[in-house]
């Protein structure tokens, strides 16, 4: 008797030693592979359209792309304005960043503060207020195709929730 009871011991021991490899193995196999699909994400042409895109991602953090044929100005922006996404991405990690921009209202947060980030280098360099929140307000509206259905004053109340020197109160008091 005493035999078989080492040996159930034995054997209990045994497979819980092997679902703890058999979990540590599914980490060093998913790894590589996410790893891979993510630098293979990043190196995808980019879309048509966009001026630049951040991908948030595992184990990797955010990886930004910027159209190459743009100069000047509209440069300048797109690389502020995917800097604030890439600090999104940093601040929140990229299963939250990702869940945050799953409904409307969570991505039009997270592109109206990418665009304060560009509306404060504005302000700086003298753009007027007014132009500046009428620039982000239309390519909200125009360039986005998830913000059909807004109207413009709700896109406007959240800019000025994200983007003080763009809210009523700021543009009041000049």
């Amino acid at each position: 008797m005493p035999g078989s009871h080492l040996f159930v011991t034995h054997r209990l021991h045994t497979v819980a030693r092997n679902r703890r490899i058999s979990a540590r193995r599914v980490v060093w196999l998913l790894a590589p592979g996410l790893l891979a699909l993510s630098l293979a994400a990043a190196r995808a042409p980019l879309p048509k359209g966009l001026d630049g895109m951040t991908m948030c991602l595992p184990f990797v953090g955010p990886v930004t792309r910027i159209d190459s044929t743009l100069s000047g100005r509209a440069r300048t922006l797109a690389e502020i304005h995917e800097r604030a996404h890439a600090a999104q991405c940093e601040e929140m990690g990229a299963v939250r960043s990702y869940a945050a921009r799953l409904t409307v209202d969570g991505k039009l947060r997270s592109e109206a503060d990418a665009f304060c980030a560009e509306a404060q280098w504005d302000l700086a360099i003298g753009y007027p207020r007014e132009n500046v929140l009428a620039r982000i307000a239309d390519e909200l509206e125009t360039a986005y195709g998830w913000t059909a259905g807004r109207s413009r004053g709700e896109i406007v109340a959240a800019i000025g929730a994200a983007c003080p020197p763009l809210s009523t109160q700021a543009r009041a008091g000049d």
